[in-house]
């Protein structure tokens, strides 16, 4: 038997905002540096065989983040805390936005948005679960915290950020269908028998509403990350303790024999 404890989990908390923090920069950077810098590696991974680093930080944080979850609902299922019976279910239906938010992640880590296999739609649909189950988790654990804190410091700090991944959430998704809508035919400008595109100020509109869509949605990502420090000084007071016992499989006729033993006695 096999036994490995912690007595503090806030480097649990720790590693999912650094590697969310750090796939959020990686995405950022891969605007311009698209082409893999080695034969098989690449920021997004979006073309066979290349291996994402982006998408490596993607599944990392949402394993880790469906763990943070966890421990979250395990801190005010133990009544580290005083807790009401309001509270408690609160903090148990906050189980399934909190586990959906990260399975959209996954989603997101395994479509990525330059393959070649059409799954630029899969990883909006896993875009838009990560966001608004994230901010639906995020609300009910700081209404949770008001129901045993009040308004305590941590509770405002939660309110805040709610307020600001709902608000950029939103302004994404304004920007994302504006940049979407139709687009007229661009001018074009005859010099010297050589026809020349001109951008029309629509264009310029709609690249401007692509790239605010693209920033609203990194700073969504990173305050959402800031939102599961604050669970830190929490996850502290929890202790971890995982016990490995290997388990001995016996043939069907040991099983005879022993019955055939208890049958005489």
């Amino acid at each position: 038997m096999s036994v490995w404890s912690w007595k503090k989990n806030g480097w649990l908390d720790c590693a999912f905002a650094t590697l969310l923090t750090l796939a959020i920069i990686l995405s950022s950077t891969s605007i311009a540096f698209r082409k893999s810098f080695t034969t098989s590696i690449s920021f997004n991974g979006g073309s066979f065989p290349e291996v994402g680093v982006f998408n490596l930080f993607l599944y990392i944080s949402s394993f880790l983040g469906m763990v943070c979850v966890i421990l979250r609902y395990v801190y005010i299922a133990d009544k580290n805390v005083v807790v009401s019976n309001a509270s408690l279910l609160l903090n148990k239906l906050s189980l399934l936005p909190g586990i959906s938010s990260f399975a959209g992640l996954l989603i997101i880590a395994a479509f990525p948005l330059t393959s070649k296999q059409k799954g630029g739609s899969l990883q909006t649909v896993g875009a838009y679960i990560f966001f608004t189950s994230g901010i639906l988790f995020s609300l009910m654990q700081t209404v949770t915290t008001f129901m045993y804190s009040r308004l305590s410091k941590i509770f405002l700090a939660r309110v805040v950020l709610v307020i600001i991944v709902a608000g950029c959430f939103i302004a994404a998704v304004a920007m994302f269908e504006k940049s979407q809508s139709p687009k007229s035919d661009p001018s074009t400008n005859n010099t010297l028998g050589n026809e020349t595109t001109v951008p029309t100020f629509t264009e310029t509109k709609q690249m401007n509403a692509q790239i605010l869509a693209f920033g609203f949605e990194r700073v969504c990502v990173f305050v959402y990350a800031l939102f599961f420090l604050t669970f830190f000084i929490e996850f502290q007071t929890l202790s971890t303790y995982i016990i490995l016992r290997p388990l001995v499989m016996t043939s069907p006729s040991d099983y005879t024999s022993s019955s055939t033993v208890n049958e005489r006695l």
